[in-house]
């Protein structure tokens, strides 16, 4: 069975990407000005399910979830540097 992607949601800060029980099939992070590490949780302060380190030399950092990752309380997203977070873009199923 094939899944279609949804829009992909693009946050450029801190805080929730999206809404409560979503699948995510694909994260990218873009940095600028320096070296970001990016944490994906399950809402506002719930397990990390995901984390990114995105090289700002390297550009944009991508990764595709053949089998979805589950966020049953939303997609919190938490950079370690703020100010080097140009965009975190999320594609659901």
């Amino acid at each position: 069975m094939n899944q279609s992607i949804g829009t992909p949601v693009t946050v450029t800060s801190n805080g929730l990407a999206t809404g409560v029980n979503v699948n995510v099939s694909a994260i990218t992070v873009t940095p600028k000005g320096g070296d970001v590490v990016v944490q994906f949780t399950n809402g506002s302060g719930g397990d990390v399910l995901w984390e990114i380190e995105a090289d700002a030399s390297s550009g944009s950092h991508s990764v595709s979830f053949p089998s979805p990752i589950h966020f049953s309380s939303g997609v919190y997203v938490v950079a370690d540097t703020p100010a080097f977070l140009t965009s975190v873009s999320i594609a659901t199923v």
